[in-house]
């Protein structure tokens, strides 16, 4: 029996908010790329991928506790999410490394939204095979399709705004960017779903 499930609004609201922030915060603290060299470059960007990648794992696992399915109730494998939050952290920080911040490439800027993009599409997926119940879930290729080119296209988008200028208009267009990117991937990946108790 295929099951429907509903979201609670003022959730789903929340883990919308927690995307931009993260995000937000993760774009400024590029600008310090820009600005240093050497180590301190590296710690700038281990901190913009901390900050994106635990925003990313954070909003996808309160989007799921907005999700709920009548009479069905879900845990978590820890390992499997426990792995989503590495895999957020490693294409995240991946992303970050590929930019050159100092003379922006096309070529570095496709990587690097690509980069972030499949990170946000794999570390939703396998939070979503952490999910314990008692259903399956299969995917609609299409709208997993879908995310895939939401978070890649927006995250490729939201690099190429921050690596513009770091005046605030631009890093809040970016942020919304990136949170429309992680959000839009998310319940893209929600619709593709079909929950078969």
């Amino acid at each position: 029996m295929i099951m429907a499930g509903t979201h609670d609004p003022l959730l789903v609201l929340l883990s919308v908010l927690i995307a931009m922030i993260a995000s937000f915060t993760a774009l400024s603290l590029t600008g310090r790329v820009r600005a240093s060299t050497g180590w301190m470059q590296r710690m700038w960007l281990a901190a913009a991928a901390l900050a994106l990648g635990s925003g990313i794992w954070s909003m996808h696992f309160i989007a799921m506790l907005a999700f709920s399915m009548p009479g069905m109730t879900t845990g978590y494998d820890l390992p499997q999410t426990l792995l989503s939050l590495l895999i957020a952290l490693v294409f995240t920080g991946a992303g970050f490394a590929v930019m050159n911040w100092h003379r922006i490439s096309h070529g570095r800027l496709a990587v690097a939204g690509l980069l972030m993009g499949l990170g946000v599409v794999t570390m939703h997926y396998v939070g979503m095979a952490a999910m314990r119940m008692a259903a399956t879930i299969d995917y609609d290729r299409l709208w997993v399709s879908i995310s895939a080119l939401i978070a890649i296209g927006a995250a490729t988008s939201a690099l190429w705004l921050t690596s513009r200028d770091q005046l605030l208009g631009y890093r809040l267009a970016a942020a919304g960017a990136m949170g429309a990117a992680i959000a839009g991937m998310h319940y893209a990946g929600m619709r593709a779903a079909t929950f078969t108790a």
